[in-house]
C-alpha cells in the first residue's frame, strides 16, 4: 500500500509541475507579445510626431503662399497703376497674364 500511496503523491506532484510549466510558457508568450506591441506603439508614436511636424510645416507653407499671392496681387495693382498712362490694350493684356509672366515684365 505504501508504494501506491507514493505513486499517487508523485502523480499529484507531476500535475502541478505541468500546470506550472504551461503557465510559465503562457506568461513568457504574453511578455513577448507585449514587447512587440510596445515596439509597434513606439513606432506609431514616432510616425505621428513626424506627421505632426510635416503638417505644421505644410500649414506654414500655405500661409506663406497666401501672403505671396496677396503681395503678387498688390504688385500687379501697382504695376497697373503705373502703366495707367499707357494704352487700355496694355492694361487688359497685363491683367490676362499669369503671375509668373508678370514677374518677367517687372524685370
Amino acid at each position: 500500500m505504501e508504494s501506491s500511496e507514493r505513486m499517487n503523491n508523485m502523480d499529484d506532484a507531476v500535475v502541478p509541475r505541468i500546470l506550472y510549466e504551461e503557465l510559465l510558457r503562457s506568461y513568457q508568450q504574453q511578455q513577448e507579445e507585449m514587447r512587440h506591441i510596445q515596439q509597434e506603439l513606439e513606432r506609431t508614436r514616432r510616425q505621428l510626431v513626424q506627421q505632426a511636424k510635416k503638417l505644421k510645416e505644410y500649414g506654414t507653407l500655405v500661409s506663406e503662399m497666401k501672403e505671396l499671392r496677396d503681395l503678387n496681387r498688390r504688385l500687379q495693382d501697382v504695376l497697373l497703376l503705373r502703366l495707367g498712362s499707357g494704352s487700355l490694350c496694355n492694361i487688359k493684356f497685363l491683367y490676362q497674364m499669369s503671375s509668373s509672366d508678370l514677374r518677367y515684365v517687372m524685370l
